[in-house]
């Protein structure tokens, strides 16, 4: 015979499940991703938000690196439809509940958060990108791949007058 203490834990139990489930399962169901997690300035990736339910609006709060509201660009939107201004991108998810769209990053290096929130400003999802280097940082790469191609230019040539001078001994 069960003991009346274990039958009250037991329905603890099950009353705690009842409550915490459905909470975590709402909590569950928006998502944010972005395509790169670390981006040079002005480069473009893409920002993907789903949400529970179709055609539900979500407030998008994009943060900088001295938690300052940063405008991205909207390159271009795939799925759904975005729209923005300063600091926030209001984003309408289509009938499959999911918007994908492109933007372009930010000039400033750091990291930038965005914070995927209800139109009644709860917070559902978050999610960050870095932006590294700079105008500096893209000469000095443009200029390293420059200097990598004068190096391959010139290994080539050697290549062919290794191979014209062996031939003209062998044969």
């Amino acid at each position: 015979m069960t003991k009346p203490h274990y039958l009250f834990i037991q329905l603890a139990v099950i009353l705690t499940l009842l409550l915490v489930y459905p909470i975590n399962v709402y909590a569950q169901t928006y998502s944010l991703e972005v395509s790169k997690n670390v981006v040079m300035p002005g480069e473009k990736f893409n920002i993907t938000v789903c949400s529970e339910s179709p055609y539900d609006t979500l407030l998008l709060f994009i943060t900088g690196p001295e938690d300052e509201a940063i405008n991205l660009t909207i390159v271009r939107v795939y799925r759904g439809d975005a729209v923005s201004t300063k600091g926030i991108i209001v984003v309408t998810v289509d009938e499959e509940s999911k918007a994908v769209f492109e933007v372009e990053a930010p000039e400033k290096p750091g990291e930038y958060v965005l914070d995927l929130a209800t139109v009644t400003g709860e917070t559902v999802a978050s999610t960050t990108f870095t932006v590294v280097g700079g105008a500096k940082t893209k000469a000095m790469l443009d200029s390293t791949v420059a200097s990598m191609y004068t190096i391959a230019a010139m290994l080539l040539i050697i290549a062919v007058i290794a191979i014209i001078y062996w031939l003209w001994r062998h044969l």
